[in-house]
């Protein structure tokens, strides 16, 4: 499931190589910002976020999204959900397919 999974994330070049199609050299500048704590002051100009909906969906047997970052996501985003998916990680859209979907 895992290898299908980062296989989606691989494209041939011209050519002929093996590539990711993520901008891996972006992900590994921004990492530590994109893994820390939720941070209010990137969003302190337009707090509260009411203009959409906003819903998280999260595996319960990952911790990428604490119930302490949903309460200070809550500050920006009021109004947002949290849906809880029981025997899924972070990968939950590929560990629980049927919940996911039957999410929508």
């Amino acid at each position: 499931m895992l290898r299908q999974f980062l296989i989606k994330n691989i494209h041939r070049s011209k050519e002929g190589y093996f590539e990711w199609k993520i901008n891996v050299s972006v992900l590994k500048h921004a990492l530590n910002s994109i893994t820390t704590d939720v941070n209010s002051d990137w969003f302190s100009d337009r707090q509260p976020i009411l203009n959409y909906p906003v819903t998280f969906i999260r595996g319960l047997n990952s911790d990428y999204i604490s119930d302490q970052d949903f309460k200070d996501t809550k500050e920006i985003y009021p109004e947002a959900k949290l849906i809880n998916i029981p025997d899924a990680g972070h990968w939950l859209h590929a560990e629980q397919p049927e919940k996911f979907v039957k999410l929508f």
